[in-house]
């Protein structure tokens, strides 16, 4: 497999370690930002194919990140992993691409899922 770069956006940094651990395990290259801002700031810096984002972050929402994210690299993909059972994708997300397979409920307790979801996101085969 390529070298995939993904960033992971989420608040919880047990969680993001325990998920940046797992997935580099996996042969992903892995980065981590615990706001939205420091994801942003990230992603001016270095390229990334795809990006794991909470909902619920503490300065902004996931939806606003991906939407920010987008316009400084449009080809990325994005994945929603948040613990809300309502959550559902916007219209201004469908319009960028992302639809209802696009979120991943937290928590999995099955690390490889979410592997799985990085891999299909990006059209890879495992």
């Amino acid at each position: 497999m390529r070298n995939v770069r993904v960033l992971i956006v989420d608040d919880e940094k047990l969680l993001c370690r325990v998920m940046r651990d797992f997935l580099q395990e996996k042969g992903l290259s892995m980065d981590i930002a615990f706001t939205g801002g420091e994801g942003l700031d990230l992603l001016l810096k270095r390229s990334f194919d795809a990006v794991i984002v909470d909902h619920r972050l503490t300065d902004m929402t996931g939806n606003d990140f991906i939407l920010k994210a987008h316009k400084i690299m449009p080809g990325m993909k994005f994945i929603i992993y948040t613990g809300m059972p309502d959550y559902r994708v916007t219209d201004d997300l469908k319009d960028i691409g992302m639809n209802e397979d696009s979120f991943l409920l937290k928590p999995v307790f099955d690390l490889n899922i979410l592997y799985n979801k990085i891999l299909e996101k990006l059209m890879i085969k495992n």
